[in-house]
């Protein structure tokens, strides 16, 4: 760069100068490399490359194994449900009132149809869990907490059900028959609980005959 204090035949010489010192050190840069040639292509022939052996992450072994097992668990998942049949979800509960001698199994198996929209729920999570939303996106957790509790006492519930289906049938047809026979005393069994509706028949049948347990 050309100085304030200098005119143009200063700088001009200055400049020369200065073309002269880079020629120089660029001649000494091309001797010095071409001396170094023969010592280069030497240590070339010397030179031995490491064998450098990738050490795998395995973590990320792992994780590609896992999306593996995935994939075949959800093919054999699929291939599994689909051979079941409406049998394998069958429902047999022994019922056995020994006071009235009442006994029979409850039997319960599903549609074909009824069955294949079970399946369809169990190979689709997001249709399984789907279920326990409220429309506005929110989880039901009632909902939820009813299902796992019917699951862990199903046949509990279902005995209870037949239990309370017999006692009210059998309620039922005692009071036409106390009705039907004008009077006439009749004895309930005694495995009846007594509850509110039985205090109901007992005093609408107060003057039509005497009702004991």
């Amino acid at each position: 760069m050309q100085k304030t204090t200098e005119d143009d035949d200063e700088f001009k010489e200055r400049h020369h100068e200065w073309k002269e010192q880079v020629e120089i050190i660029e001649t000494k840069r091309i001797i010095a490399a071409k001396t170094a040639i023969p010592e280069l292509e030497a240590a070339k022939q010397k030179l031995v490359l490491p064998n450098i052996e990738s050490t795998p992450d395995e973590a990320y072994l792992q994780y590609q194994k896992d999306l593996e097992d995935e994939a075949k668990t959800d093919v054999e998942t699929k291939i599994a449900y689909k051979a079941f049949t409406p049998k394998v979800v069958e429902t047999k509960i022994d019922f056995n009132d020994e006071a009235n001698k009442i006994s029979f199994q409850f039997q319960y198996e599903p549609t074909p149809e009824v069955f294949a929209k079970a399946v369809e729920v169990v190979l689709e999570p997001e249709k399984f869990w789907g279920r326990y939303k409220n429309s506005d996106g929110t989880p039901n957790r009632e909902k939820f907490l009813q299902d796992i509790y019917f699951i862990l006492n199903r046949e509990t519930i279902i005995s209870e059900a037949m239990k309370q289906a017999k006692n009210a049938t059998m309620k039922q047809t005692l009071l036409a028959d106390n009705t039907n026979t004008n009077g006439m005393n009749r004895i309930l069994p005694q495995n009846m609980e007594e509850n509110e509706l039985d205090k109901q028949m007992k005093a609408s049948l107060n003057g039509y005959g005497n009702h004991r347990r």
